[in-house]
């Protein structure tokens, strides 16, 4: 539970948050300082909605949430409620995303917080402004929220303000990535082939086509983006970006169907689409899509909140699971026999492809880095499992032999963190997105 005391030292008191045990809902709480007189001032209006940590206007008399309503395209309200009761007043409207824990101006006169701006084009789809949280200022009293920054560095988390309101400190987060590519016997003679100068540069997805090209997903500018490429990073192109979001590309063997997430219907979906274009179609809702080696296939994740793999035919129909219970990061063999997948254990599990329990169980190394987004790899042959390991700030790929016997370094990397991978269709080669992670304290002045 977390507790922010009141700053007005008449009505001293704490604010936190609470889940009421007859509704299942969060409320937002007040209470003196010495524990009595409870009060519950807010509650979200659905039970699948929550609120942001509380934060305290300086004279004592409002609090401000950050109210997240249901729906898997994290739309948000910014909520003010006056502590002595009263309704309370959202002063966004339903444009914003991902509001962060919001700070208040000295005066009153507005908050500050981070958020990500979008406009809805119908009643199914959306279109965002910003492509990842920056920071806002939303007046209280009235008027039209202001952009304080526009840059493409990511705002998470909350920021600080001065006692005058002339000053506010938060933290700016980046990723400098590239991707390189070597020969799958010897991954270490992988050069890069995009500029190391990128932004977030196949952090969330890199995929081969099987005319070995390489799809990659980046979001170096004010856009998300899927990117296509020659193997030597020659011939770039965007691919056509009919959606608000896209992340995870899986290009199947067949050599023209592409698949990914994305933001269709105000939900989180797996979309297919032609790698020569063409509008995206919904193929199931759900995240993190693979293709068959036979491309008839999707292996994917529902929207729920336990990971349990899936799998669909490629034109659509009755999702089934392929087992009963958590296994994350699932990813296909080559030869099409197998799944595997980090169960609830924290255990490396083989299950056949037809679904059931694991056969095989294997121990991850107490380094095994659980960042990347990416699904568990295999090695051409289907022989070993390839994931990333954690050295001290830099990570290295590993190979897990499925007969048994010790693990083995594919790499001997000496910096970078790894946040997607993929061996090529033909077994040749392999794709590594590496980058290193900055995160700045910021001063900015003159943000009113």
């Amino acid at each position: 539970m977390f507790l922010r005391a009141s700053p007005f030292l008449p009505t001293a008191g704490l604010a936190h948050l609470s889940s009421d045990p007859q509704d299942e809902r969060t409320t937002l709480v007040v209470v003196s300082i010495n524990g009595s007189n409870e009060k519950v001032i807010a509650k979200v209006p659905q039970r699948d909605a929550g609120f942001s940590d509380p934060t305290w206007s300086h004279d004592g008399k409002l609090l401000a949430v950050a109210e997240y309503v249901p729906g898997e395209t994290s739309l948000s309200h910014l909520l003010v409620v006056p502590v002595d009761g009263g309704p309370g007043r959202r002063i966004t409207s339903d444009e914003y995303r991902g509001i962060g824990e919001p700070e208040w101006l000295t005066d009153g006169t507005g908050l500050v917080a981070t958020g990500v701006l979008s406009k809805l084009v119908s009643n199914e789809q959306f279109e965002y402004e910003d492509r990842y949280p920056q920071l806002w200022g939303f007046p209280y009293a009235g008027g039209s929220p202001h952009r304080i920054t526009n840059d493409l560095f990511r705002y998470h988390g909350g920021s600080s303000v001065s006692a005058d309101s002339s000053l506010l400190v938060t933290v700016a987060s980046d990723l400098v990535s590239a991707i390189w590519v070597g020969p799958a016997s010897d991954p270490d003679q992988a050069r890069a082939v995009t500029p190391l100068s990128g932004h977030y540069v196949a952090s969330k997805g890199l995929t081969w086509t099987g005319a070995g090209k390489i799809v990659y997903w980046t979001n170096a500018s004010n856009a998300v983006d899927l990117i296509v490429m020659d193997a030597d990073g020659g011939n770039p192109r965007p691919l056509p970006r009919d959606l608000p979001f896209t992340a995870h590309p899986d290009a199947c063997s067949d050599g023209h169907t592409l698949l990914y997430t994305g933001a269709y219907a105000n939900k989180c979906q797996v979309m297919r689409q032609d790698l020569d274009g063409g509008r995206p179609q919904p193929l199931v809702a759900g995240r993190y899509p693979q293709c068959s080696p036979d491309s008839k296939w999707v292996v994917y994740y529902d929207n729920g909140e336990n990971p349990i793999p899936r799998k669909i035919s490629i034109e659509g129909g009755q999702p089934v699971p392929l087992t009963e219970h958590e296994c994350r990061r699932a990813g296909i063999s080559p030869d099409g026999k197998w799944v595997a997948c980090v169960d609830e254990t924290e255990k490396l599990a083989i299950i056949p492809f037809s679904g059931g329990k694991p056969v095989k169980l294997f121990d991850l190394p107490p380094t095994f880095d659980f960042i990347p987004e990416v699904p568990m790899r295999w090695t051409p042959d289907s022989q070993s499992l390839v994931y990333a390991v954690d050295a001290r700030g830099f990570d290295n790929l590993w190979a897990q032999p499925v007969e048994g016997g010790p693990r083995r370094a594919l790499t001997h990397f000496t910096s970078q963190r790894i946040y997607y991978f993929a061996f090529s269709h033909d077994g040749k080669q392999i794709a590594i997105g590496r980058g290193t992670p900055s995160s700045d304290v910021v001063l900015i002045s003159n943000f009113r």
